[in-house]
């Protein structure tokens, strides 16, 4: 890749296409690292997976969270802390495990919850 001009940006197709991406490889997450100057992460429906450009380019770079992330948590924080009644949650997936813990913690603040996806026929 060429060297980028001051202003300028690099825009990267999905890294999703690298199994180094998946795996978590550290020199993948270092290489991506190297393209940048300051990590924006705004991809709040990524935010949980143990991917390179997730969790390992925030090692080599100083990481903020972008604004599009920021508005997700601060609904997400307000609907968990104040939610308007009737409080319905929708859960659904296949990885159950990763789940166990959210329901958890929703069955004393919901009136219904709906489990649906992988998890209902489990």
């Amino acid at each position: 890749m060429k060297e980028t001009d001051n202003g300028q940006l690099v825009l990267l197709e999905n890294l999703r296409f690298y199994p180094e991406e998946e795996a978590n490889d550290l020199n993948f997450a270092k290489h991506l690292a190297s393209l940048a100057e300051v990590f924006v992460q705004d991809a709040f429906g990524a935010v949980h997976r143990a991917h390179a450009s997730v969790v390992g380019v925030p090692k080599f770079l100083p990481t903020v969270a972008g604004l599009l992330l920021e508005k997700e948590l601060c609904y997400l924080s307000d609907a968990m802390e104040n939610p308007e009644h009737p409080f319905l949650a929708i859960i659904g997936g296949n990885k159950i495990s990763s789940k166990i813990g959210i329901i958890k913690n929703l069955l004393n603040k919901v009136d219904s919850l709906i489990i649906g996806g992988g998890m209902a026929y489990t």
